[in-house]
């Protein structure tokens, strides 16, 4: 199975430029709704851990990874310190941080990345 982590991690390599990730303002049974044709990716972290910090300074402010996302995927930055990330990070058994995982629009695991 290919996975999306590593693509997203070959495509930091081309570009340097600061910009900002756009991530989706609603719950993962709305990005379901929204994702036809395109993958759910959820980023569960936590402000306090410094490999979450690291992963939006390095890779997530990357131009190509930007443009990259905004065509393949509806992605969700989930706080687990936040009651509804607590939830979903029980749902998904979030074990360590940053937990990176990938779903179709029917909820379906395609992959994930821990740590």
């Amino acid at each position: 199975m290919k996975s999306f982590s590593i693509v997203l991690l070959l495509l930091t390599t081309f570009s340097c430029t600061k910009n900002s990730y756009s991530w989706f303002d609603g719950t993962l049974k709305e990005a379901y709704r929204l994702a036809k044709g395109k993958i759910v990716f959820l980023d569960f972290y936590a402000d306090w851990w410094g490999a979450c910090v690291r992963l939006d300074a390095e890779i997530f402010s990357q131009q190509n990874i930007i443009n990259y996302s905004q065509e393949n995927f509806i992605s969700l930055k989930i706080d687990v310190d936040t009651p509804y990330g607590d939830s979903l990070a029980k749902e998904f058994e979030v074990g360590g941080l940053p937990h990176l995982i990938y779903l179709d629009y029917k909820g379906i695991e395609i992959d994930r990345t821990i740590g």
